[in-house]
């Protein structure tokens, strides 16, 4: 997709990256907690569909700031003339930044509610599509660095 590196466009993703990955880390601390905090075994809530979404939380959480650091070291590379040798490594962790928790989710909702899991299925893969969406401009952004490797290479 991108014939030449654009700086403009890796700033710009790295920035609304940031703000994305701290906004999302808050917002799912604070739902772990509160879940954690209110949850009530005998109020007929289900500890496996607790614990799977738990589970998905930490692991977006982790991954998210992973990956920041990651993208945070990417300008200073860039400014020293650097190759970036962790494109796969982004790419890999972004699919699974962007899809574990949802897929969890669904998960959870088909294993512990099988009686309306039509009905649940619908709105848990509503939240699908915006995480594809911003997959698919991760990458992008990883073909963006990879171009920048490629014209490394050719210069050299």
């Amino acid at each position: 997709m991108f014939e030449e590196f654009s700086k403009t466009f890796e700033s710009a993703f790295r920035v609304f990256f940031i703000i994305w990955v701290s906004f999302w880390g808050v917002i799912n601390i604070i739902n772990l907690l509160y879940t954690y905090a209110t949850f009530d075994l005998s109020a007929n809530n289900d500890l496996v569909a607790w614990f799977i979404n738990a589970v998905g939380q930490v692991i977006t959480v982790t991954l998210g700031i992973f990956l920041l650091f990651i993208m945070a070291n990417v300008p200073a590379r860039i400014r020293k003339g650097k190759k970036i040798g962790n494109t796969s490594l982004i790419t890999t962790l972004a699919v699974c930044y962007y899809l574990i928790a949802n897929i969890l989710n669904i998960g959870a909702v088909l294993i512990t509610n099988p009686d309306d899991a039509a009905r649940n299925l619908v709105f848990q893969t509503a939240w699908l599509l915006p995480s594809i969406v911003l997959m698919i401009i991760h990458i992008l952004y990883v073909s963006n660095l990879s171009t920048y490797n490629n014209s490394l290479a050719a210069s050299n």
